[in-house]
């Protein structure tokens, strides 16, 4: 079974990863791949964040869920935050070392049902709803706007007060793949 609960959902990939690949043997994208997941999630766990699944170079992040988390949305930024500059401080260290140091981001806030799905051989925890879906389908703006990371409306109306180093940008409305209305958009910029 599942609890509906009010959570924010980040999606994050690598920016630009499948011709980054191309140029990369599998073993050395599988080192890379591991270096880059590694820095992430000891980033998200900081923030109380909790992975729920890896796509290739996707990582879909749940705050608020299953534990309660008091501002799920603010943490979503803050993480934000400090994995943008993170990657960044990565990349100057590498020194022109390959690896994936650009990512984009998507986030957003709403209601779920959170719980175990799968079967008696394998169950996973899971957050399903419109809202997980919203929460991809910003992240997928960010080739439309050329950015790297947005969020909707709901989840700045709930963060209050930005974490230090963030500031949006106002993108007006724009429909959205599965979506009637149009979704308030603002761009993440990280100083």
């Amino acid at each position: 079974g599942g609890r509906r609960k009010r959570i924010t959902v980040l999606f994050t990939d690598i920016n630009n990863f499948t011709p980054l690949c191309e140029k990369r043997s599998p073993e050395e994208v599988i080192i890379m791949l591991n270096e880059f997941f590694n820095e992430m999630l000891e980033i998200i766990f900081r923030y109380n964040g909790t992975v729920k699944q890896f796509v290739g170079d996707e990582i879909m992040v749940i705050f608020g869920a299953p534990s309660p988390l008091e501002n799920h949305a603010k943490a979503a930024m803050a993480m934000t935050v400090d994995a943008f500059r993170r990657l960044k401080e990565l990349e100057e260290r590498a020194a022109g070392r390959p690896g994936f140091y650009e990512i984009k981001v998507g986030i957003h806030s709403g209601t779920v049902v959170c719980g175990n799905v799968g079967s008696s051989e394998r169950m996973e925890y899971t957050a399903v709803g419109d809202d997980v879906n919203l929460a991809s389908r910003v992240m997928g703006l960010n080739k439309q706007f050329e950015t790297l990371a947005l969020v909707s409306q709901e989840t700045v109306a709930l963060t209050g007060v930005l974490p230090q180093g963030l500031e949006l940008k106002p993108l007006g409305a724009h429909p959205v793949k599965g979506r009637e209305n149009p979704v308030e958009i603002y761009e993440i910029k990280v100083h």
